[in-house]
């Protein structure tokens, strides 16, 4: 499966993962509060996102995912 992924886009996610994943859960929110203001994305595509994760999450990541977007 890895195999077809665009080395260019795997390299990508593993830069993503190793930027966010030292942030603390602060830090993250203020970054999603700052990209929201910068006009990044809006309550449409926070819906579509949370649409298209929420079924690959447990009920605790899907509880923290609803409560992060009420937040924002």
């Amino acid at each position: 499966m890895l195999a077809s992924v665009d080395p260019d886009s795997l390299s990508s996610m593993q830069n993503a993962v190793e930027h966010y994943g030292r942030k603390t859960d602060s830090e993250l929110m203020e970054e999603l509060r700052s990209f929201r203001a910068q006009g990044v994305f809006d309550d449409a595509a926070l819906r579509d996102v949370a649409a298209r994760l929420a079924p690959m999450l447990t009920d605790a990541q899907r509880q923290r995912l609803f409560s992060v977007m009420e937040e924002l």
